[in-house]
């Protein structure tokens, strides 16, 4: 229940770093996916380099490391959405 309950309330607190995203399923049909829209560090940036090193390796960290949940977050360059998935 983790998963799903975390995707739920992510948004709320990150929207203003990454941007609006929405709960939705992870690759693996469960619950527990997030998708941002438009992710704004990606945007404000333009640097494929600064998202995996500034914020998709330190958010699948913090989130393995220091809550105990595993995180894959899987950037798109082309249309700047980001999946999560816990």
């Amino acid at each position: 229940w983790a998963p799903a309950l975390t995707s739920w309330v992510t948004p709320l607190f990150f929207k203003f770093l990454v941007g609006p995203s929405t709960p939705n399923y992870r690759a693996d049909g469960q619950l527990g996916g997030l998708v941002v829209e438009k992710c704004r560090f990606l945007q404000e940036s333009g640097c494929k380099g600064l998202c995996l090193h500034q914020c998709k390796l330190p958010a699948q960290r913090f989130f393995a490391d220091d809550l105990r949940l595993p995180l894959t977050v899987s950037p798109n360059f082309e249309t700047q959405e980001c999946q999560w998935s816990f």
